[in-house]
């Protein structure tokens, strides 16, 4: 990753991806607020710097844009899943616009990030959470299953002078379902 205020924009596949993208560097995420009361869980998101968000909360949504303002204004950098959670299906979602606002408020560059998993040369979608699956089922299924091999890929930067927030979030989108679409049949 580039050093200075960037924000970090993956596909959201499995609460895995948190790690991964915590491999690249230090970076604070924006989670869903009811991540705060899990046990382990939510203390390491605390001690992560991770800004959290009441969905469907305007003055929530309000205050986490502000946090990652004053984050990127400091130069650090921000991570966001734009596609609104871990939604059912397989491949790429919408992504949202309203966070990559904090991107343009500063000037600082989108990096987007496409994340899947394979086992075998293939797509392996049976890590996400399964219908009314939690946490700790999810955790548990996975630790029983054989390996998988989890991507990485850095695309192309994306400069958010002159941009508008939708067609920030459109062009990290297009980049990373283009990466997602490339290479693996599905399983």
């Amino acid at each position: 990753l580039e050093a200075g205020a960037l924000l970090v924009a993956a596909n959201h596949i499995s609460w895995i991806d948190i790690q991964l993208l915590h491999s690249l560097g230090p970076m604070g995420f924006v989670a869903k607020a009811e991540i705060n009361a899990w046990p382990v869980v939510g203390w390491m998101a605390r001690v992560g710097e991770t800004v959290f968000h009441e969905r469907g909360s305007h003055d929530s949504a309000s205050g986490v844009l502000a946090a990652m303002t004053a984050r990127l204004r400091a130069g650090g950098r921000v991570a966001v899943f734009p596609e609104g959670g871990i939604l059912p299906g397989h491949g790429i979602k919408r992504f949202h616009a309203r966070m990559f606002g904090a991107a343009i408020d500063v000037g600082a560059r989108i990096q987007p990030v496409m994340l899947r998993y394979s086992r075998d040369g293939r797509l392996h979608g049976d890590i996400t959470f399964r219908p009314g699956e939690h946490f700790l089922g999810n955790f548990l299924r996975l630790l029983a299953q054989r390996k998988c091999i989890a991507e990485v890929h850095l695309l192309a930067p994306v400069d958010a002078a002159g941009m508008q927030r939708r067609e920030l979030a459109a062009a990290a989108e297009t980049a990373v379902r283009a990466a997602f679409e490339t290479g693996l049949p599905r399983a």
